[in-house]
């Protein structure tokens, strides 16, 4: 499915108490620009003031996961979308078809899919032939079963790979505001919307996420794995793939690539033996997925001239800052930064519908260095920052503003607008990054000439 109506962001912060990284904000020491983000002495500045403040942030953020969960109710009743609308079931039900020989991108299959999927239209199995290979041990049960386990898996390795993902982006956050900032992000829509959704995307975050901190510890191996299992949506993890392979190759740090390599090799035998020639079949299905999924974020608000004229900017600035951070030492401010921008970039760059929002995921490293960095007080970046910030606000208030509105007029197709009307959202963070780099933290002069000679 791509369900019935439009998502949004993700993140810690709104207007619950200033939320949750802008409290940490203020009990920090300020730095420049994005040295080293300074985010989250809760323990260590238990003001009176803060110690009140902290049980009715957690409050606060489970009124929103309550208010997000009744807002999937809402939605699923003014849609009359029963359970079997998912992402999920179409590649589930398209594996079992390929382990018996069939084509799950014929246009016969797609149709016994979108039957399946309570008549949903624009389900179809769109995934390359690798996807089926990772599905086979849930194909081989019922769905029933097998909608449980993944749901089983995925929320704990949701709540692992944000942890990572957090120590990556700040080493200096507490325990306290980790798990804040993960409860938020467990809460907030984009990721209450994919698991209604039972969305494969959440997988590629976990791999993306975890593959991101294990390279900046040194496990190449692990994380080319990761990334080679993410490949499943090359959309979203290509720019950070080419990036990581540029910069383990300048180091001279084969692990990645190697293994990245081998599980990429693997997966693609694997799929040409389940299901022969399959790639043309696969790109001609991603016609009507175009048909369905054609538009930038900013496109429907801005035309199309424009937004794409700000993606091709996005774009050719992300280059060349991770040009001028191409010496940067893992882990670091500056590897952490290159991590947020490369995560944020195809969220605002890649044709997509209102209903993807569980895509903003992908946002949280950005959004986590949007509050706990300062701008350089420059106009333009503290301009950009504060226009973000907006934005996030937004993020998570639409939530309680769209349950607001149901309850006011008793039309839910309101509330089920409003949920995914973010469209600025990741261009914003994008932006912010882009005007905010770190300063470039210099390594020992071995390390530079080996750099400069690779």
């Amino acid at each position: 499915m791509t369900a019935a109506c439009p998502p949004n962001d993700i993140s810690p912060e709104g207007a619950i108490g200033k939320a949750v990284l802008g409290l940490y904000t203020r009990v920090q020491m300020a730095t420049s620009p994005m040295t080293e983000p300074q985010a989250g002495s809760l323990l260590r500045a238990r003001t009176p003031r803060v110690a009140v403040r902290l049980p009715l942030l957690w409050l606060g953020i489970a009124a929103l996961m309550a208010l997000s969960l009744l807002q999937v109710r809402t939605i699923d009743r003014h849609f009359n979308a029963g359970l079997h609308h998912n992402d999920l079931i179409g590649r589930w039900y398209g594996t079992r078809a390929a382990l018996h020989g069939e084509d799950p991108y014929s246009p016969a299959l797609t149709r016994q899919i979108q039957a399946i999927a309570d008549h949903d239209k624009s389900t179809a199995f769109d995934y390359p032939a690798q996807f089926a290979v990772l599905m086979v041990p849930l194909a081989l049960l019922s769905w029933k079963t097998a909608s449980v386990l993944y749901l089983v898996f995925v929320i704990p390795g949701l709540v692992l790979a944000i942890g990572l993902c957090l120590r990556l982006v700040n080493r200096r956050l507490s325990l306290h505001a980790m798990a804040l900032i993960t409860f938020a992000a467990l809460g907030s829509w984009p990721v209450v919307w994919g698991l209604r959704l039972w969305q494969p995307g959440l997988l590629v975050a976990i791999c993306a996420f975890a593959g991101c901190y294990w390279i900046s510890r040194g496990r190449g191996a692990a994380a080319g794995i990761l990334f080679g299992l993410a490949a499943i949506k090359p959309q979203l993890v290509l720019p950070i793939i080419l990036a990581l392979v540029l910069w383990t190759g300048l180091r001279r740090q084969w692990s990645f690539l190697l293994s990245l390599t081998v599980t990429s090799v693997v997966l693609l035998a694997l799929a040409e033996w389940m299901m022969p020639g399959w790639i043309p079949h696969w790109l001609a299905s991603l016609h009507g997925y175009q048909s369905y999924c054609n538009k930038l974020p900013l496109e429907t608000l801005i035309g199309s001239g424009l937004s794409r004229g700000i993606a091709g900017l996005l774009v050719l600035g992300t280059a060349w800052r991770l040009w001028t951070l191409r010496g940067c030492r893992a882990p670091s401010a500056a590897f952490g930064y290159g991590v947020a921008l490369l995560l944020a970039l195809p969220v605002a760059i890649n044709t997509t519908t209102p209903l993807m929002i569980y895509n903003d995921l992908l946002l949280l490293p950005g959004c986590v260095l949007l509050y706990a960095t300062r701008s350089s007080g420059a106009a333009l970046p503290l301009l950009a920052r504060r226009f973000a910030q907006l934005w996030l606000v937004w993020a998570l208030l639409c939530v309680p503003v769209a349950a607001l509105a149901d309850a006011i007029s008793g039309a839910s197709l309101i509330g089920a607008k409003l949920v995914f009307m973010n469209p600025f959202f990741a261009s914003a963070v994008t932006l912010f990054l882009l005007l905010n780099p770190p300063v470039l933290e210099r390594e020992a002069p071995a390390m530079d000439a080996a750099t400069q000679t690779a």
